[in-house]
Protein backbone atom coordinates (compact mmCIF):
# COMPACT_ATOMS: atom_id res chain seq x y z
CA UNK A 1 0.00 0.00 0.00
CA UNK A 2 2.53 2.16 0.80
CA UNK A 3 4.70 1.66 -1.95
CA UNK A 4 1.42 2.20 -4.37
CA UNK A 5 0.61 5.70 -2.55
CA UNK A 6 4.67 6.69 -2.70
CA UNK A 7 4.29 6.12 -7.15
CA UNK A 8 2.51 8.89 -6.85
CA UNK A 9 5.13 11.63 -5.45
CA UNK A 10 8.88 12.05 -6.13
CA UNK A 11 9.70 11.62 -2.39
CA UNK A 12 11.77 8.61 -1.36
CA UNK A 13 8.34 8.02 0.73
CA UNK A 14 5.30 9.20 2.43
CA UNK A 15 6.22 10.52 5.58
CA UNK A 16 8.01 13.78 4.83
CA UNK A 17 4.06 14.54 2.86
CA UNK A 18 2.25 13.37 5.98
CA UNK A 19 4.92 15.05 8.96
CA UNK A 20 3.21 18.71 8.52
CA UNK A 21 -0.18 17.72 9.55
CA UNK A 22 0.08 16.82 13.08
CA UNK A 23 2.74 19.82 13.51
CA UNK A 24 0.02 22.11 11.81
CA UNK A 25 -3.36 21.04 13.23
CA UNK A 26 -2.84 20.42 16.77
CA UNK A 27 -1.64 23.56 17.58
CA UNK A 28 -4.60 25.10 15.27
CA UNK A 29 -6.65 22.83 17.26
CA UNK A 30 -5.29 24.69 20.77
CA UNK A 31 -5.65 28.22 19.26
CA UNK A 32 -9.50 26.98 18.87
CA UNK A 33 -9.52 26.19 22.43
CA UNK A 34 -7.32 29.29 23.54
CA UNK A 35 -10.05 31.48 21.77
CA UNK A 36 -12.94 29.61 22.89
CA UNK A 37 -11.78 30.36 26.59
CA UNK A 38 -10.43 33.96 26.16
CA UNK A 39 -13.85 35.15 23.85
CA UNK A 40 -16.84 33.26 24.68
CA UNK A 41 -18.24 30.62 25.97
CA UNK A 42 -21.05 31.10 23.65
CA UNK A 43 -19.14 30.68 20.61
CA UNK A 44 -20.19 27.22 20.47
CA UNK A 45 -18.47 26.84 16.57
CA UNK A 46 -15.02 27.01 18.35
CA UNK A 47 -16.09 24.57 20.68
CA UNK A 48 -17.00 22.45 18.19
CA UNK A 49 -14.08 23.33 15.28
CA UNK A 50 -11.48 22.24 18.04
CA UNK A 51 -12.89 19.09 18.84
CA UNK A 52 -12.93 18.51 14.92
CA UNK A 53 -9.25 19.61 14.23
CA UNK A 54 -8.04 17.81 17.37
CA UNK A 55 -9.62 14.61 15.42
CA UNK A 56 -8.01 15.51 12.26
CA UNK A 57 -4.69 16.05 13.99
CA UNK A 58 -4.84 12.58 16.03
CA UNK A 59 -5.24 10.83 12.51
CA UNK A 60 -2.47 13.24 10.80
CA UNK A 61 -0.19 11.79 13.69
CA UNK A 62 -0.88 8.19 13.01
CA UNK A 63 -0.50 8.03 9.49
CA UNK A 64 2.47 9.87 9.16
CA UNK A 65 3.68 7.06 12.28
CA UNK A 66 2.30 4.90 10.09
CA UNK A 67 4.50 5.73 6.79
CA UNK A 68 7.34 6.64 9.15
CA UNK A 69 7.38 3.34 10.48
CA UNK A 70 7.44 1.87 6.79
CA UNK A 71 9.92 4.77 5.72
CA UNK A 72 12.36 3.87 8.70
CA UNK A 73 12.39 -0.07 7.92
CA UNK A 74 13.44 0.74 4.16
CA UNK A 75 16.54 3.57 5.21
CA UNK A 76 17.74 1.89 8.32
CA UNK A 77 18.98 -1.31 6.44
CA UNK A 78 22.19 0.04 5.18
CA UNK A 79 22.82 2.52 7.82
CA UNK A 80 25.32 2.27 11.21
CA UNK A 81 24.30 1.14 14.30
CA UNK A 82 24.52 4.30 15.67
CA UNK A 83 22.18 5.56 13.15
CA UNK A 84 20.07 3.22 13.63
CA UNK A 85 19.95 4.49 17.58
CA UNK A 86 18.93 7.87 16.13
CA UNK A 87 16.09 6.91 14.16
CA UNK A 88 14.73 4.32 16.82
CA UNK A 89 15.07 7.36 19.12
CA UNK A 90 12.68 9.44 16.50
CA UNK A 91 10.40 6.64 16.30
CA UNK A 92 10.14 6.42 20.40
CA UNK A 93 9.03 10.27 20.66
CA UNK A 94 6.82 10.00 17.54
CA UNK A 95 4.59 6.67 19.17
CA UNK A 96 4.54 8.95 22.55
CA UNK A 97 2.76 11.29 20.36
CA UNK A 98 0.34 9.46 18.55
CA UNK A 99 -1.04 8.19 21.73
CA UNK A 100 -1.14 11.61 23.55
CA UNK A 101 -3.05 13.26 20.80
CA UNK A 102 -5.19 10.05 20.14
CA UNK A 103 -6.43 9.96 24.11
CA UNK A 104 -6.63 14.21 24.03
CA UNK A 105 -8.60 13.65 20.46
CA UNK A 106 -11.06 11.24 22.15
CA UNK A 107 -12.05 12.61 25.46
CA UNK A 108 -11.97 16.31 23.64
CA UNK A 109 -14.57 15.35 21.33
CA UNK A 110 -16.51 13.62 24.20
CA UNK A 111 -16.34 16.59 26.29
CA UNK A 112 -18.14 18.49 23.09
CA UNK A 113 -20.89 16.12 22.11
CA UNK A 114 -21.35 15.58 25.99
CA UNK A 115 -21.33 19.34 27.17
CA UNK A 116 -23.52 20.75 24.39
CA UNK A 117 -24.20 24.57 26.73
CA UNK A 118 -20.53 24.71 26.98
CA UNK A 119 -20.30 24.82 31.40
CA UNK A 120 -17.56 22.69 31.46
CA UNK A 121 -15.24 25.55 31.48
CA UNK A 122 -12.34 23.98 33.67
CA UNK A 123 -12.29 20.70 31.39
CA UNK A 124 -11.38 22.30 28.86
CA UNK A 125 -8.53 24.81 30.30
CA UNK A 126 -7.19 21.44 31.68
CA UNK A 127 -7.54 19.61 28.08
CA UNK A 128 -5.89 22.82 26.69
CA UNK A 129 -2.91 22.49 28.82
CA UNK A 130 -2.49 18.84 27.56
CA UNK A 131 -3.13 19.94 24.22
CA UNK A 132 0.18 22.22 24.85
CA UNK A 133 1.94 19.04 26.15
CA UNK A 134 1.26 17.68 23.19
CA UNK A 135 2.37 20.45 20.84
CA UNK A 136 6.10 20.37 22.98
CA UNK A 137 5.89 15.81 22.13
CA UNK A 138 5.28 16.74 18.51
CA UNK A 139 7.74 19.52 18.10
CA UNK A 140 10.62 17.18 20.11
CA UNK A 141 9.62 14.45 17.73
CA UNK A 142 9.82 16.89 14.85
CA UNK A 143 13.17 17.96 15.89
CA UNK A 144 14.77 14.89 15.86
CA UNK A 145 13.56 14.18 12.39
CA UNK A 146 14.82 16.89 11.17
CA UNK A 147 18.31 15.97 12.67
CA UNK A 148 17.73 12.58 10.72
CA UNK A 149 17.79 14.99 7.53
CA UNK A 150 19.50 17.52 7.79
CA UNK A 151 22.30 16.64 10.41
CA UNK A 152 22.65 13.15 9.42
CA UNK A 153 21.16 13.17 5.78
CA UNK A 154 19.19 10.31 5.79
CA UNK A 155 17.18 10.12 2.91
CA UNK A 156 18.93 13.03 1.15
CA UNK A 157 22.71 11.77 0.46
CA UNK A 158 24.18 8.76 0.78
CA UNK A 159 23.55 8.16 4.82
CA UNK A 160 25.83 4.78 4.76
CA UNK A 161 28.77 5.56 7.10
CA UNK A 162 31.70 3.01 6.30
CA UNK A 163 32.96 1.78 9.24
CA UNK A 164 36.25 2.01 10.23
CA UNK A 165 38.62 -1.17 8.80
CA UNK A 166 41.64 0.25 10.79
CA UNK A 167 42.58 -2.58 12.90
CA UNK A 168 43.86 -1.10 16.48
CA UNK A 169 44.35 -5.09 17.99
CA UNK A 170 45.34 -7.99 16.24
CA UNK A 171 47.72 -9.01 13.48
CA UNK A 172 47.24 -9.43 9.56
CA UNK A 173 44.84 -11.52 9.18
CA UNK A 174 46.78 -13.61 6.15
CA UNK A 175 49.98 -13.66 9.08
CA UNK A 176 47.72 -15.01 11.52
CA UNK A 177 48.51 -18.77 12.39
CA UNK A 178 45.76 -19.22 14.72
CA UNK A 179 41.94 -19.16 14.91
CA UNK A 180 42.26 -16.38 17.82
CA UNK A 181 44.86 -14.50 15.76
CA UNK A 182 42.23 -13.64 13.31
CA UNK A 183 40.26 -12.40 15.20
CA UNK A 184 40.46 -8.28 14.69
CA UNK A 185 39.04 -5.60 16.98
CA UNK A 186 38.48 -2.40 15.04
CA UNK A 187 38.88 1.37 15.58
CA UNK A 188 35.04 1.79 16.61
CA UNK A 189 34.99 -1.20 19.19
CA UNK A 190 33.71 -3.94 16.72
CA UNK A 191 35.02 -7.27 16.73
CA UNK A 192 35.68 -9.07 13.25
CA UNK A 193 36.47 -12.71 12.47
CA UNK A 194 37.44 -13.86 8.88
CA UNK A 195 38.13 -17.73 9.92
CA UNK A 196 40.25 -19.61 6.89
CA UNK A 197 39.29 -23.34 5.77
CA UNK A 198 41.73 -24.89 8.62
CA UNK A 199 40.68 -22.66 11.12
CA UNK A 200 39.40 -26.53 13.25
CA UNK A 201 40.64 -25.05 16.74
CA UNK A 202 38.37 -22.55 16.51
CA UNK A 203 35.39 -24.56 18.03
CA UNK A 204 35.86 -24.63 21.50
CA UNK A 205 38.42 -21.85 22.04
CA UNK A 206 37.26 -18.92 19.60
CA UNK A 207 33.25 -20.20 18.94
CA UNK A 208 31.83 -21.45 22.27
CA UNK A 209 28.81 -22.98 23.48
CA UNK A 210 26.42 -20.24 24.87
CA UNK A 211 26.34 -21.04 28.74
CA UNK A 212 24.47 -24.59 29.68
CA UNK A 213 24.74 -25.36 26.28
CA UNK A 214 27.64 -27.44 24.07
CA UNK A 215 29.72 -28.17 20.56
CA UNK A 216 27.92 -31.51 20.41
CA UNK A 217 26.24 -31.10 16.91
CA UNK A 218 28.74 -29.36 15.69
CA UNK A 219 32.23 -30.14 13.53
CA UNK A 220 35.04 -28.91 11.96
CA UNK A 221 34.79 -29.75 7.82
CA UNK A 222 37.79 -30.23 6.37
CA UNK A 223 38.17 -28.34 3.49
CA UNK A 224 38.72 -29.40 0.05
CA UNK A 225 40.53 -28.54 -2.60
CA UNK A 226 40.15 -25.27 -4.32
CA UNK A 227 38.15 -24.27 -1.06
CA UNK A 228 40.23 -20.74 -0.58
CA UNK A 229 37.76 -18.90 2.32
CA UNK A 230 35.79 -19.26 5.27
CA UNK A 231 35.41 -22.29 7.66
CA UNK A 232 32.64 -25.20 7.02
CA UNK A 233 31.06 -26.68 10.07
CA UNK A 234 29.26 -29.77 9.66
CA UNK A 235 25.41 -29.58 11.60
CA UNK A 236 23.74 -32.39 12.84
CA UNK A 237 21.43 -30.57 15.30
CA UNK A 238 21.20 -27.25 17.04
CA UNK A 239 23.73 -24.95 18.56
CA UNK A 240 24.37 -21.52 19.71
CA UNK A 241 27.73 -20.36 19.14
CA UNK A 242 29.10 -17.24 20.71
CA UNK A 243 32.05 -15.58 20.19
CA UNK A 244 34.30 -13.81 23.09
CA UNK A 245 32.92 -10.97 25.45
CA UNK A 246 29.59 -9.83 26.23
CA UNK A 247 27.32 -6.38 24.97
CA UNK A 248 24.54 -4.58 25.74
CA UNK A 249 23.48 -2.38 22.43
CA UNK A 250 24.69 -4.14 19.68
CA UNK A 251 24.45 -5.35 15.57
CA UNK A 252 25.82 -8.77 14.59
CA UNK A 253 26.59 -9.30 11.31
CA UNK A 254 27.45 -12.57 9.29
CA UNK A 255 28.40 -13.97 5.97
CA UNK A 256 27.12 -17.47 5.64
CA UNK A 257 27.61 -19.84 2.86
CA UNK A 258 25.10 -22.90 3.07
CA UNK A 259 26.10 -25.77 1.10
CA UNK A 260 23.73 -28.74 1.34
CA UNK A 261 22.07 -27.13 4.81
CA UNK A 262 18.77 -27.67 5.51
CA UNK A 263 17.28 -26.39 8.97
CA UNK A 264 17.66 -23.09 10.68
CA UNK A 265 20.73 -20.62 10.40
CA UNK A 266 20.57 -17.27 12.72
CA UNK A 267 22.30 -14.91 14.95
CA UNK A 268 22.01 -14.73 18.24
CA UNK A 269 22.27 -11.64 20.62
CA UNK A 270 22.10 -11.28 24.12
CA UNK A 271 22.83 -14.37 24.91
CA UNK A 272 23.22 -15.72 28.91
CA UNK A 273 22.19 -18.97 28.62
CA UNK A 274 20.21 -21.87 26.37
CA UNK A 275 17.01 -20.28 28.23
CA UNK A 276 17.78 -16.38 28.42
CA UNK A 277 18.86 -15.13 24.58
CA UNK A 278 17.43 -12.71 21.35
CA UNK A 279 17.51 -14.64 17.94
CA UNK A 280 17.31 -13.90 14.34
CA UNK A 281 16.68 -17.15 12.57
CA UNK A 282 16.34 -18.12 8.85
CA UNK A 283 14.85 -21.67 7.86
CA UNK A 284 16.30 -22.65 4.79
CA UNK A 285 15.49 -23.49 1.95
CA UNK A 286 11.93 -21.94 2.79
CA UNK A 287 13.14 -18.31 3.80
CA UNK A 288 10.71 -18.04 6.60
CA UNK A 289 12.80 -15.49 9.23
CA UNK A 290 11.87 -14.76 12.70
CA UNK A 291 12.83 -12.47 15.40
CA UNK A 292 12.57 -13.43 18.80
CA UNK A 293 13.85 -13.27 22.33
CA UNK A 294 13.69 -16.72 24.45
CA UNK A 295 13.83 -16.98 28.07
CA UNK A 296 12.71 -19.32 30.91
CA UNK A 297 9.09 -18.52 29.98
CA UNK A 298 9.46 -19.84 26.24
CA UNK A 299 9.89 -17.65 23.24
CA UNK A 300 8.46 -14.57 22.20
CA UNK A 301 8.32 -13.56 18.63
CA UNK A 302 8.85 -9.82 17.66
CA UNK A 303 8.18 -10.05 13.92
CA UNK A 304 8.22 -12.79 11.31
CA UNK A 305 8.80 -12.25 7.15
CA UNK A 306 9.06 -14.51 4.47
CA UNK A 307 11.98 -14.08 1.78
CA UNK A 308 13.77 -15.70 -1.37
CA UNK A 309 17.09 -16.59 -0.20
CA UNK A 310 20.18 -15.56 -2.77
CA UNK A 311 21.21 -18.74 -3.91
CA UNK A 312 25.21 -17.54 -2.59
CA UNK A 313 26.28 -16.41 0.45
CA UNK A 314 23.91 -15.26 2.78
CA UNK A 315 24.77 -11.78 4.54
CA UNK A 316 22.48 -11.52 7.42
CA UNK A 317 22.64 -8.93 10.36
CA UNK A 318 20.24 -8.30 13.68
CA UNK A 319 20.57 -5.01 15.27
CA UNK A 320 19.58 -4.66 19.15
CA UNK A 321 19.47 -1.46 20.76
CA UNK A 322 16.93 -0.17 23.56
CA UNK A 323 13.42 -1.78 22.42
CA UNK A 324 14.27 -1.65 18.82
CA UNK A 325 14.76 -5.17 17.04
CA UNK A 326 16.12 -5.67 13.46
CA UNK A 327 16.80 -8.42 11.55
CA UNK A 328 18.31 -7.75 7.73
CA UNK A 329 19.56 -9.28 4.93
CA UNK A 330 21.68 -8.06 2.43
CA UNK A 331 21.46 -4.44 4.27
CA UNK A 332 17.75 -4.61 3.87
CA UNK A 333 15.32 -4.53 6.88
CA UNK A 334 12.87 -7.61 6.74
CA UNK A 335 11.57 -7.82 10.12
CA UNK A 336 11.30 -5.21 12.55
CA UNK A 337 9.88 -6.03 16.49
CA UNK A 338 9.58 -4.04 19.84
CA UNK A 339 10.18 -5.30 23.33
CA UNK A 340 12.21 -4.08 26.39
CA UNK A 341 15.78 -3.48 26.63
CA UNK A 342 17.82 -7.34 26.93
CA UNK A 343 20.57 -7.36 29.49
CA UNK A 344 23.79 -7.51 28.64
CA UNK A 345 24.72 -11.28 26.71
CA UNK A 346 26.90 -13.13 24.03
CA UNK A 347 26.62 -12.38 19.82
CA UNK A 348 27.51 -15.26 17.91
CA UNK A 349 25.86 -17.81 15.47
CA UNK A 350 22.62 -20.70 15.57
CA UNK A 351 22.52 -23.91 13.87
CA UNK A 352 20.11 -26.28 13.87
CA UNK A 353 19.28 -28.63 11.24
CA UNK A 354 22.35 -30.95 9.40
CA UNK A 355 24.21 -30.01 6.41
CA UNK A 356 27.52 -27.91 5.56
CA UNK A 357 27.44 -24.07 7.17
CA UNK A 358 30.43 -22.06 6.07
CA UNK A 359 31.36 -18.82 8.12
CA UNK A 360 32.81 -16.58 6.18
CA UNK A 361 32.89 -13.84 8.20
CA UNK A 362 30.86 -12.81 11.09
CA UNK A 363 31.12 -9.32 13.11
CA UNK A 364 29.79 -7.82 16.30
CA UNK A 365 29.89 -4.30 16.12
CA UNK A 366 28.94 -2.13 20.21
CA UNK A 367 26.65 0.54 19.59
CA UNK A 368 28.01 3.47 22.19
CA UNK A 369 27.03 7.32 22.64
Amino acid sequence: MAEFLAGFTSLPNLHPALVHFPLALLPMAAIFDLLFLLLSRQRVWLDRGAAVVYTAAALGTGAAYWAGDRAGDSLTGGLSPRLQVHVGEHSDWALYAIWLIAILAAVRVAVALWDRQSTFVAARGALLLVALVAVAVVFKTADLGGGLVYKHRIAVAAAVLPLPETPVEGPDAQAASRPEERLTRLADGSLVWIPEPGDREALGSLLKAVPGGDLEAVAWAEPTAGEARGLALRVAGRALLLLPEEYEDVQVEAELELESFEGTVGLVHHARSVEEAGLFQVAVPSGAMSLSTIATGGEEILGRASVDLPSESVRLAVFAAGRHFRGMLDDEVVVHGHQSALPAGGCGLLVDGSGTVRIVSLRVIPITD
